[in-house]
């Protein structure tokens, strides 16, 4: 617990704390990186189950960089959030469950965009059962981590 608190006493985690602006505009950015991130990341499920046919596979190796960059948005902003309170998130429960889905949506989107790059570059490629079963997992994994992140607004209360 002495690096959380001391991460949490560090001289940004106090600025999110005092300024009236900071902490409101970081749960923007961490909203529009999770928009970009689960938007698309359930866009390429449902084409790895079969429903936007005309979606290409190098399309799809497309998106996957865009929702990269939609996450490197949601680590910053979300470790930034993390910082103001670390040492009360860190034990919470939902913060927790919120983690383990965040780690499984990001494990199965790996193996969901290696399955991308063996099909050829024709719109009507068809993925593999493995694959179908990880675009599940990662829906159900995303829906979690945005369930459980909800849940920790009303388990923690906000720092301002």
């Amino acid at each position: 617990m002495g690096f959380l608190t001391w991460l949490q006493e560090t001289g940004i985690a106090q600025f999110l704390l005092v300024d009236p602006y900071a902490f409101p505009i970081l749960l923007v950015l961490h909203s529009l990186g999770m928009a970009a991130v689960v938007g698309l990341v359930w866009v390429m499920t449902l084409r790895v189950l079969g429903f936007p046919a005309g979606l290409s596979p190098q399309t799809f190796r497309r998106m996957t960089d865009i929702a990269l960059w939609g996450f490197a948005l949601n680590f910053v902003s979300g470790f930034l959030l993390f910082m103001t309170e670390a040492t009360r998130v860190i034990v919470n429960t939902e913060f927790q469950l919120k983690m383990l889905g965040i780690l499984i949506g990001i494990i199965s989107v790996w193996f969901l965009g290696r399955a991308s790059r063996v099909l050829p570059d024709d719109d009507g490629a068809s993925f593999s059962t493995p694959a179908k079963i990880a675009a599940i997992v990662t829906s159900l994994a995303w829906i979690a981590a945005i369930f459980f992140g909800r849940q920790i607004a009303y388990t923690i209360k906000p720092p301002f």
